[in-house]
C-alpha cells in the first residue's frame, strides 16, 4: 500500500510538471515561475524540496503550499512576509 500510495503520488507530480511550459514568460507569481527574493530562489511546480544548481538553491513548491498562497498573485518589488521573514520579490522569470 505504501509503494502504491508513493507510486501514484509520482504519477501526480509528473503529470503536474508536464503541464510546465518552458517558452512561457511570467510576470507575476503563479504556477510554473521561477521566483527570485532578497532571502531566497523558488520555483512554483510541485513539493520537491531543494533543488541544487549552478545558480544556487532553489525551492521547488506547490501551488497548495501556504507559502505559495502569501505570494501568489505578486509581482517583481512587491514583498511578503511568512513565518515572520519578510522578503522582496527582486525577479520572476
Amino acid at each position: 500500500d505504501m509503494f502504491s500510495a508513493q507510486y501514484k503520488k509520482a504519477l501526480t507530480d509528473l503529470n503536474t510538471i508536464g503541464k510546465l511550459s518552458p517558452e512561457t514568460s511570467n510576470t507575476c507569481v503563479e504556477f510554473g515561475a521561477v521566483v527570485i527574493t532578497d532571502k531566497s530562489k523558488f520555483f512554483i511546480s510541485v513539493s520537491s524540496g531543494k533543488i541544487c544548481l549552478e545558480a544556487g538553491l532553489y525551492y521547488a513548491i506547490s501551488p497548495n503550499v501556504p507559502l505559495y498562497k502569501v505570494m501568489e498573485g505578486l509581482c517583481k518589488g512587491r514583498e511578503f512576509e511568512y513565518n515572520g521573514v519578510r522578503q522582496k520579490i527582486v525577479e520572476i522569470y
